[in-house]
Formats: structure tokens, C-alpha cells, sequence
């Protein structure tokens, strides 16, 4: 299940609630193997945002009680993390849920001005050049094959997950 849009994350009886988000049942073929890197650009593309103006935050719902249920969001930034995950959804059988928000880059970083954090840095010799470009080769390759093995039911409107 992935949770997009406005919308806020509210605390009930059993942890955080996403009823205010938009949502949409997507199934991710073989979610163990892909990078988080391959998971972002998949959703960039599916949920249509601007990689030059815009960058996405993105959670996953995991239950941290030992007994019972009591649901926290966990940021993703890696494919450790990700992978740490998919692997504990499955082992304790959670139903597997991201939240995933989009925000403006700031303008500054947009421009180049940034301080160093924005997402895209400098590549310096020729060497890196070209396993960076192996790299995005790769990933385009994943998330292609990702788009052609994905089994989509729409539950929400995911028009409205779209960037801000």
C-alpha cells in the first residue's frame, strides 16, 4: 500500500494512522532485490514528480511492539534500511505500507547554491563519470523492469499524490 498526498499522520489506540492520505494497492516484484534507489525512482516516475524541482521523503509503517500492534513510521533512506524492512514485513507478516511525500527542493539548492546536501553532487574525474553512469544505467533498467512486472489495483485517487 502506498500513502501519498496532503495530508497529516495521526497518532491512534494502536500508533500512527495514515487515514488522511491518499492511497493506492501496488505490489513490487521482488521487493528483496531492488536497491531503495530503484524503489525512489519508481515512485518518482509513478507518482510523476520533478526530480529537478522536487525530492520525496519516504516511510514505512513497522510495528514496534512485541505483542499487540502499536505502528510507527520509519524513514528510508538506503537499501539497508530497506531492505531491513521488506525483510521484517515478511518475517512478521505486516502488510507492507510506505508513505511517500513530495516537497520543493529549496531554491538555492535548485540553482547550485546548495551547501553540499543536495541530492546530486559533483562528480570530479572522468572514472567516477562513468560508474555513475553505469549506475543510473543500471537503476533505469530496474525501475523499467519494475514497471513491467507490477501488479496495479488503484484504491485512491493517485492524482492527487502528485508533487506539491
Amino acid at each position: 500500500m502506498i500513502f501519498c498526498g496532503e495530508g497529516s499522520v495521526e497518532n491512534g489506540p494502536t500508533g500512527v494512522e495514515l487515514n488522511g492520505f491518499t492511497h493506492t494497492r501496488k505490489a513490487i516484484d521482488r521487493p528483496i532485490e531492488r536497491s531503495f534507489q530503484s524503489i525512489y525512482n519508481w515512485l518518482e516516475k509513478g507518482l510523476r514528480v520533478n526530480r529537478d524541482t522536487h525530492f520525496l521523503t519516504v516511510q514505512t509503517l513497522v510495528n514496534r511492539a512485541n505483542e499487540g500492534a502499536m505502528w510507527d513510521l520509519m524513514t528510508i533512506s538506503n537499501t539497508a534500511e530497506w531492505k531491513f524492512y521488506i525483510e521484517n514485513a515478511l518475517q512478521h507478516g505486516w502488510t507492507p505500507a510506505i508513505l511517500v511525500r513530495s516537497y520543493p527542493i529549496p531554491p538555492s539548492a535548485v540553482l547550485g547554491e546548495d551547501d553540499g546536501t543536495n541530492r546530486v553532487e559533483a562528480v570530479e574525474d572522468e572514472h567516477n563519470v562513468q560508474e555513475v553512469q553505469e549506475q543510473i544505467n543500471e537503476e533505469e533498467d530496474n525501475v523499467q523492469e519494475m514497471e513491467e512486472n507490477v501488479n496495479v489495483e488503484e484504491v485512491g485517487g493517485a492524482s492527487s499524490c502528485r508533487s506539491r
